[in-house]
């Protein structure tokens, strides 16, 4: 295993822009690097590299990363030949030495969960070798493929191999199958199924195995097939600890250098589906792994490409789950990008369908398939009898969820016209009934969480009115009569200690309350369910949610950013600051929930060692983590560089502290009259609050 170190020593030597600059032509733009995306054809460039960050990031698709995840998204090398292609070009020689307790102590219990990760890797990797291998003797399953048209060269490049009939077959890999704690692990890993009685045995038997690998390209589950008529046709892993249906496609890994190449991907339903049309040179399929389409699907598919193909059968279990699938895609509606959705005839499937008509007249109707829009549009058209009031009324009240879920984009502007001419009204009597000005864009999340925008003190619950006296000692929260300041700050009203913070909407009347990021993601600053980043085994984040929102419009005011994102976005930038950043300071901030992300990225920086932007990004690839740190980088490429972060450093912490005890003094003051302590804490706060705004 190479060593952390030497990853953080190897990114501080070489320069991203030139590993990029060997690939991608590459003009300067400011203090950045601007050129065509090589991850997905664009016309006009938004990819972006910096020298001064160490990272590289599309504007467009969303890729992102450090020199090493360069080399391997775009080269395909895998990251230990990536790590040597690098230390090469440098004269560095790649170490191979196990992690030390304390690296492992340093990356927050990290190592510990990413070494149960590898072990839960480490199985089905030796199960896919038995798979694989004995498929080569199944005459029944190796007939099978061969009638369905596929030959040994496409079962190779896809993995396919054969699970027995033998209830404990894995047993002949694994000596330790039916001691405790493998079996346990086997059980974690989805190979094994445990019953209530405690017997154990094969999660898959009888079935052409479908290994299932992760956009880096890690086996992280399977799927089975029968042969014949039985039930379930197919079968999934479970979820595990590195395998989520919810958010990973079947072929992705395999087929990403040709939906590069054709800028489209196309989604079926079935294992099968993608690999015949493998067979018949469309190489660019995914599919998912029998689960509707979600949001984390669509979120991957744009990454991989700016057209989305989905096929599904034309009956109506298909087209529910068409449906379904759009509704996962308007949150994520961009006007560079184009979705269609192609139902076959009711007796074929993609595989069938391309076996009979050849794969060019499968080409040729993917191209006529209808638009998101048209499909949307269509299919209000067909559930609501709109030569009747009553229907027409209907179809606007279906059509509103959906409407307000799309960003505002010109799309959703031409959707809406083209809805009012159905439903006999103008534009701006649907808008109005629509009340699109009213909603927020993007899909609903944590709807139901309270989010406080700041307010003028003078609007607060107890506040005197404009121009009045002090609010009389006997009103509720008021402040004892004592010597202290008064509990008024130049800076606004403070939200309560746990909720997040976001600038006064006034200030911004075109903006929703919170920061907005160039990656089109709003920044909540909430930590949940205490739960760690770990690292780059494919562990998960679990940390503060994001309510996805489109791109500031060119031109708009964008909000200015609230405490947690000045400091997130000083630190990615400026990770030697964190060394500056006492104990006592740390621990401010890990009271706070809207902070949590700024506390994990400060473990990490510790943990790692990591000297700039991309050395964090490579820290934590893979993570959860990484795609919340990756909006914060990337507005950071959009931002001019400070010419003190040392003095920014200290005037947003000072803010932070003073804005902790100014909370705390709202709430110390309902307790003086009862509770000396509270008396002797509200005085205390007090002289601190003085001594900060004397420093400040």
């Amino acid at each position: 295993m190479i060593p952390d170190s030497f990853i953080q020593s190897l990114l501080e030597r070489v320069d991203v822009a030139d590993v990029v600059g060997r690939y991608v032509q590459l003009r300067k733009a400011g203090a950045n690097l601007l050129g065509l995306c090589p991850f997905h054809g664009e016309k006009t460039p938004s990819f972006t590299v910096s020298p001064t960050k160490q990272f590289y990031h599309c504007f467009g698709c969303g890729a992102h990363g450090s020199a090493i995840r360069f080399l391997m998204e775009h080269v395909g090398a895998s990251f230990p030949e990536a790590v040597r292609q690098l230390a090469d070009s440098v004269g560095m020689r790649v170490p191979e030495e196990p992690r030390t307790p304390m690296t492992r102590e340093a990356r927050v219990e990290s190592a510990r969960r990413r070494e149960a990760q590898s072990r839960h890797t480490q199985v089905l990797e030796a199960a896919d070798v038995k798979y694989r291998r004995d498929l080569r003797t199944a005459r029944g399953a190796i007939d099978y493929l061969k009638g369905r048209g596929l030959s040994g060269q496409i079962a190779a490049r896809y993995g396919l191999g054969w699970a027995g009939s033998d209830r404990h077959g894995l047993a002949s890999i694994f000596p330790d199958y039916d001691k405790p704690d493998f079996a346990a692990l086997l059980v974690e890993s989805g190979l094994v199924i445990q019953s209530e009685d405690g017997r154990r045995y094969d999660r898959f038997r009888e079935r052409v195995m479908f290994p299932i690998r992760n956009a880096r390209g890690h086996l992280v589950g399977f799927g089975g097939r029968v042969l014949g008529k039985g039930e379930p046709k197919y079968l999934n892993s479970p979820e595990t600890p590195v395998f989520s249906k919810g958010s990973e496609l079947y072929g992705l890994w395999e087929a990403r250098q040709a939906i590069r190449n054709a800028g489209q991907v196309v989604v079926v339903e079935g294992y099968m589906d993608v690999v015949a049309l493998a067979q018949m040179g469309v190489e660019n399929a995914v599919a998912t792994l029998g689960t509707a389409t979600t949001t984390q699907h669509v979120q991957k598919l744009l990454r991989a490409a700016d057209q989305i193909v989905f096929s599904f059968d034309g009956d109506a279990a298909g087209r529910r789950a068409a449906w379904r699938a759009l509704q996962s895609c308007l949150p994520l509606l961009r006007d560079d990008i184009a979705i269609h959705f192609l139902f076959l005839p009711a007796e074929h499937d993609p595989d069938s369908y391309v076996r009979e008509h050849g794969a060019d007249a499968f080409r040729e109707a993917m191209r006529e398939a209808p638009s998101l829009s048209r499909f949307m549009l269509d299919e209000w058209a067909r559930q609501h009898d709109l030569a009747q009031p009553e229907g027409r009324a209907r179809c606007v009240h279906d059509a509103q969820p959906l409407m307000q879920a799309m960003p505002k984009i010109a799309l959703r502007l031409q959707v809406q016209r083209e809805l009012a001419g159905m439903v006999r009204l103008t534009p701006e009597e649907l808008d109005t009934l629509l009340a699109l000005e009213d909603e927020p864009s993007g899909p609903l999340v944590n709807a139901g969480r309270r989010t406080l925008a700041a307010a003028p003190a003078a609007e607060l619950p107890g506040a005197p009115a404009s121009g009045a006296g002090p609010a009389p000692a006997s009103a509720p929260g008021a402040a004892p009569d004592m010597d202290v300041p008064p509990m008024h700050d130049d800076i606004g009203y403070v939200p309560e200690f746990s909720e997040p913070y976001d600038p006064p909407e006034a200030f911004y009347p075109d903006h929703p309350p919170g920061g907005q990021g160039a990656g089109g993601r709003r920044w909540q600053g909430e930590r949940s369910g205490g739960k760690r980043w770990q690292g780059k085994g494919g562990g998960r984040f679990r940390g503060r949610d994001w309510d996805d929102e489109p791109r500031d419009p060119p031109g708009s005011r964008r909000p200015v950013p609230s405490l947690s994102q000045r400091l997130l976005q000083l630190l990615i930038v400026h990770p030697e600051l964190i060394g500056g950043i006492d104990a006592e300071v740390e621990t401010r901030l890990a009271a706070q929930r809207e902070y949590g992300l700024v506390c994990d990225m400060i473990r990490v920086v510790r943990g790692c060692g990591a000297q700039h932007t991309g050395a964090i990004l490579e820290a934590i690839s893979g993570s959860e983590l990484e795609e919340d740190l990756i909006h914060v980088a990337a507005d950071t490429l959009l931002a001019e560089d400070l010419p003190d972060p040392d003095a920014e450093l200290r005037d947003t912490l000072r803010s932070i502290l003073l804005r902790a005890l100014q909370a705390e003094q709202s709430a110390l003051a309902a307790k003086v009259a009862s509770d000396p302590a509270a008396l002797e804490a509200y005085r205390r706060n007090a002289e601190e609050i003085l001594r900060l705004r004397a420093a400040g």
